[in-house]
């Protein structure tokens, strides 16, 4: 199961995006065998790129290194986690809305986010979450609505209500 440390939302409530992002970079870097704190680190980097401007963080902290450190992340996951589940689901989905904090092409990169939301469809068939995220990545899909009210329960228990800032708003996006 996907977890933050406990430090994560404490130290976001206090806005301390900065710290929380060294913190979380110093555990995955001590530990690069931890998916966990893989999924973390690239979640909480992601995040910040994305919505610094709206919460206040983008003087706190370097755009540029966490981008860098965010290209590292997904690089070594790939590299030791390309079976992974979850791997495949954060990533393709973070990839599939933002595919320009990544490296690459911008198309091909947006290929490589379906191929893993797919993969992580097949490893985890019984799950109604990746489908969510894959069916979501194609234009319009039919299954779309459908998979988002039966993933209900699921994610409920994947991304708990007050979490972390990634974890609300993975829940956010993926309850109906």
């Amino acid at each position: 199961m996907f977890r933050f440390p406990v430090y994560v939302k404490e130290m976001e409530k206090q806005k301390k995006w900065s710290e929380v992002l060294g913190a979380l970079y110093k555990d995955w870097a001590a530990k690069k065998d931890d998916l966990n704190l893989l999924l973390c680190i690239g979640s909480e980097l992601w995040y910040c790129l994305e919505f610094g401007d709206e919460h206040e963080m983008s003087h706190m902290i370097d755009k540029q290194k966490a981008k860098c450190q965010l290209d590292e992340v997904f690089s070594f996951g790939s590299t030791f986690f390309s079976e992974e589940y979850t791997f495949n689901l954060f990533f393709g989905y973070m990839i599939s809305l933002f595919p320009y904090f990544f490296n690459g092409d911008f198309d091909e990169m947006q290929q490589k986010a379906k191929e893993m939301l797919r993969k992580a469809c097949e490893l985890e068939p019984n799950n109604p979450v990746p489908r969510i995220w894959y069916y979501g990545s194609h234009s319009n899909h039919p299954l779309y609505k459908t998979a988002k009210q039966e993933a209900y329960e699921s994610v409920c228990l994947l991304f708990p209500k007050n979490g972390t800032a990634v974890e609300n708003y993975m829940r956010d996006m993926l309850l109906p």
